[in-house]
């Protein structure tokens, strides 16, 4: 059985900002995530303020584990 029940902005948790050194691709967080659908990523520039979202399966990757935290694996550092 499936239910979809999409949260509105204002309930969604937003997860505080996680700044690469550029060199790191695994970022993981101790968040529970219901579905890889569910992630979104953007990325600037270092001294920008443009914002560009990343597309998962592409720029990015998310693993679930289980229901207690998730994993996000970027392709390019």
């Amino acid at each position: 059985m499936s239910f979809q029940n999409p949260l509105p902005a204002g309930v969604r948790q937003v997860v505080p900002d996680f700044v690469s050194d550029g060199q790191t691709v695994l970022f993981g967080f101790p968040y529970r995530v219901w579905a890889a659908a569910d992630i979104a990523v953007f990325w600037r520039a270092a001294g920008s303020s443009v914002w560009a979202a990343l597309v998962n399966g592409i720029d990015f990757t998310v693993a679930i584990n289980g229901t207690t935290s998730a994993n996000i694996t970027l392709t390019t550092p």
